[in-house]
């Protein structure tokens, strides 16, 4: 599954790459991860997973106090901040989502001199570009900024709406019925967040 996954991957790369410098996919080798990354990558994984928090210990913090606590209560209410929260989130979401359809962007990658590693350009094209396809498309969201942009949208999004429900008085409903949207919330503003 990792060879066909990387395979695919590395065909969605490369065929967006011009041709300036002679590359081309039937030029590129095996991309697969070397052996030893991927165990020491298990590894890590099994040894790691014990220490992640526990529902108990992320329900301890992910409480309606936490998205409400509003650090200058006579100039702003927690109806508004959850407002302005929400209107973030969604400017955010809208331009990633332009960028998704709309996106029209050539990157040149550049190495230090002596390096086995060609210098080539890359192309973003939206979905709406003429000469797009879907994958196209997706890899308009490849890059670490727009995954960071992502966690940063939707973190706005999911604490608007908990500051906007604790606003309107449904916060115990909140907490009962779907203590995930208040797990999720914390888990994508600390991932985000930093």
């Amino acid at each position: 599954a990792v060879h066909s996954t990387t395979s695919y991957l590395r065909y969605l790369v490369y065929s967006n790459m011009s041709d300036k410098e002679g590359t081309n996919a039937e030029d590129i080798h095996d991309a697969t991860p070397p052996l030893h990354s991927i165990a020491l990558i298990g590894c890590l994984t099994a040894i790691l997973i014990p220490f992640l928090p526990s529902f108990e210990s992320l329900d301890e913090v992910a409480t309606t106090q936490t998205f409400t606590r509003v650090l200058f209560p006579t100039v702003i209410s927690v109806k508004t901040m959850g407002w302005i929260r929400i209107m973030f989130g969604a400017i955010l979401c809208t331009t990633l989502f332009l960028a998704f359809l709309l996106a029209e962007q050539n990157i040149q990658t550049n190495y230090k001199p002596g390096s086995k590693l060609k210098s080539v350009e890359i192309s973003f094209r939206g979905y709406l570009h003429e000469s797009s396809s879907f994958s196209d498309a997706i890899l308009t969201q490849a890059p670490f900024t727009q995954w960071s942009v992502h966690l940063f949208a939707w973190s706005n999004l999911l604490s608007g709406i908990v500051s906007l429900l604790v606003a309107y008085g449904y916060d115990q409903t909140l907490q009962e019925l779907s203590p995930w949207i208040l797990r999720v919330a914390i888990l994508l503003f600390e991932i985000g967040g930093p």
